[in-house]
């Protein structure tokens, strides 16, 4: 929502982060806190706010997991 409320009108906000994933150890890689999120919960985040999702493109990386970028406009 505060990303919403700071683009401008047509401005596009992009997200990337893991798919939902089960490697524990990847937080210790990376220093992360989570375990990625499914693509449909941040795609519900990004509507619920008011963004138009206009795409997503996912790409495979090391140790099996896949990584999204959500792109949306204000």
């Amino acid at each position: 929502a505060e990303a919403y409320r700071v683009i401008k009108p047509g401005g596009l906000f992009i997200l990337s982060d893991f798919e939902k994933h089960d490697q524990e150890k990847i937080k210790d890689v990376i220093g992360g806190a989570w375990l990625g999120f499914e693509k449909i919960k941040v795609e519900s985040w990004l509507t619920d706010a008011g963004f138009e999702l206009k795409k997503i493109d996912s790409y495979s990386v090391n140790h099996q997991l896949t990584i999204n970028v959500f792109t949306a406009q204000k």
